[in-house]
């Protein structure tokens, strides 16, 4: 991917930079979009192939995708530090389950690990 301003880093966790979005990343990340799909589809096999078509994914570019479930863990820290500033604070993700180092990576951050509390009404 081409080289542009770095927006942040994550130098206590890793040696990723992380610089705004460009049209000539469209095509790395269809590749990891329709790499990640491939791999959704061992695990469940129902999911639609037509994902697994990088023109697809580039065209519908929605979720996470990464080589390293490290690396989505940095890119959250520094994308969550901004959605913070500007009062973004509810923060949810949707994670295959069959990925185990990337759900990992998500329950390291916090994620996956909340607890519920159900009020009951008394009976009158």
């Amino acid at each position: 991917m081409p080289a542009g301003p770095v927006v942040g880093t994550v130098p206590a966790v890793s040696a990723v930079e992380v610089r705004p979005f460009e049209a000539a990343d469209l095509t790395a990340c269809g590749v990891l979009l329709a790499d990640r799909h491939r791999r959704h589809r061992i695990a469940e096999p129902l999911l639609s192939p037509r994902f697994e078509d990088i023109g697809v994914a580039t065209s519908e570019l929605t979720g996470q995708a990464a080589t390293d479930a490290e690396v989505i863990r940095d890119l959250y820290a520094v994308a969550a530090a901004r959605w913070v500033d500007e009062g973004r604070t509810a923060h949810y993700v949707v994670v295959p389950a069959h990925d185990a180092q990337l759900v990992r990576a998500w329950f390291r951050l916090g994620f996956g690990q909340q607890r519920r509390v159900r009020h009951v009404r008394g009976r009158t």
